[in-house]
């Protein structure tokens, strides 16, 4: 982070950290999503995982990436326990305000 001595002005200065702010925030959701579907993977252990891919969600703060895991289910069908667990519908941009 730059200091306040380093901006011209309080505005900018607010303006930078919250830029700042914004993206630490963002990042560390996205490692907490990923810590959550991990966790749910362990609950159901007997789900074969098929691979991982990425997903990225638009939130206020701005856009948060992350990892979820693909399971097969008992009943043959494939999905990722972290969107169902959230109640992310399949294929859909989601963008929450």
């Amino acid at each position: 982070m730059n200091s306040l001595k380093s901006h011209q002005s309080f505005l900018e200065a607010e303006q930078d950290i919250m830029i700042q702010v914004s993206q630490l925030f963002t990042k560390a959701f996205g490692t907490a999503l990923e810590e959550l579907d991990r966790e749910l993977c362990l609950e159901q252990s007997d789900q074969p995982i098929l691979h991982r891919d990425q997903r990225t969600i638009q939130l206020v703060c701005g856009n948060v990436s992350y990892r979820r895991r693909l399971v097969e289910q008992e009943d043959g069908r494939h999905s990722y326990l972290l969107d169902e667990y959230l109640g992310l519908n399949r294929g859909l941009d989601i963008q929450i305000y």
